[in-house]
């Protein structure tokens, strides 16, 4: 880290992995950690004259255990920066996403949207995967042919309306329960919610491959067209 540092005459950032943490405030569980053993990282990022970039989400990034007994979660993925990059986007945002099916969570950092830093995520948006399902298309008819009355807009919302709340019971909403996820994830860990987030987690991990396996079938039957 250090020799790479040394040899970079541009803004650097480093993330990823860096396999310790800066304090005991980035380690829930286990055994305590030795001032001796940290010192080694904080060291380097002084000597690069990077900074630990801000967050939002979890601070930890990683965890293993299948019980509170044995469970433990730390801050191992990280976002540093000297001060050039920090310049040259004043506007950054890291985000730490919920621990999902991986001992590690994925860490992104991007550029804040002007005026609109986060997506409205009250939002109605079609999802290609309900297709799969045949009643889909019934769902659709019955919310359009009901609304005789109704403006060409007024029946697409209706349609919207229909099948929210059919896709709530059909699929489960990924977005809620990564929301859910993510919200346990920041709370001080007990048995109870342990055992609730490894059962999202599952959850969230069938929706994904209900999808991935969608598009697989639709892969095939178009490249056999």
């Amino acid at each position: 880290m250090t020799s790479l540092k040394a040899n970079c005459y541009v803004p650097c950032i480093m993330f990823g992995d860096f396999n310790e943490v800066t304090s005991n405030a980035e380690k829930e569980g286990g055994a305590h950690r030795s001032e001796r053993l940290m010192d080694s990282l904080k060291a380097s990022i002084d000597n690069c004259r990077l900074r630990d970039l801000d967050f939002t989400g979890s601070i930890f990034t990683w965890e293993r255990g299948t019980s509170i007994a044995t469970y433990v979660r730390k801050r191992l993925d990280r976002f540093l920066a000297d001060d050039g990059w920090c310049a040259l986007f004043p506007d950054f945002m890291v985000r730490n996403f919920p621990i999902d099916q991986s001992y590690h969570a994925p860490i992104m950092a991007s550029q804040k949207k002007k005026n609109d830093d986060r997506p409205n995520e009250s939002s109605f948006k079609f999802e290609p995967l309900w297709l799969s399902k045949d009643k889909c298309g019934e769902i659709v008819l019955d919310g359009w042919n009901g609304g005789n009355n109704l403006s060409i807009s007024q029946k697409i919302g209706r349609c919207g309306e229909f099948l929210a709340s059919w896709v709530a019971v059909e699929f489960g909403s990924t977005k809620k329960i990564e929301k859910q996820l993510r919200v346990l994830k920041q709370r001080q860990m007990d048995g109870a919610t342990l055992e609730r987030c490894q059962s999202l987690s599952i959850e969230l991990n069938d929706l994904r491959r209900l999808e991935e396996s969608y598009w697989f079938v639709r892969a095939r039957a178009k490249r056999a067209t």
